[in-house]
């Protein structure tokens, strides 16, 4: 079960456990994992992700020397998903991360 956040100057914004478990949240209606290293994120249907941007980084507790790219998936299901990659050393691997669309 996840808590809210408060992120007065985002329009969505969360802490995803490695697992892909949604820690806490604003305006994030899911998360899934379908593959290592790949979070899919849907946000409430006020945002639309063609005409937004968003970010993701790794948390502290995340492996050192990993990375987190952030983008809208190439055939997304719907305009409210983003999804992020997570990966260490070129290779795919669940990693905790905040993300956030401003």
């Amino acid at each position: 079960m996840s808590s809210t956040v408060f992120a007065p100057y985002a329009r969505a914004a969360g802490y995803i456990d490695a697992g892909g478990n949604l820690v806490r949240k604003k305006n994030i209606t899911s998360v899934s994992r379908p593959e290592t290293g790949k979070y899919v994120i849907t946000v409430e249907t006020t945002i639309k992700a063609s005409e937004s941007v968003c970010q993701a980084t790794i948390d502290r507790s995340g492996d050192w020397g990993t990375e987190a790219l952030a983008g809208i998936p190439g055939n997304p299901p719907d305009d409210h998903t983003f999804v992020v990659w997570t990966g260490k050393n070129g290779g795919a691997s669940n990693q905790p991360f905040h993300f956030m669309v401003p």
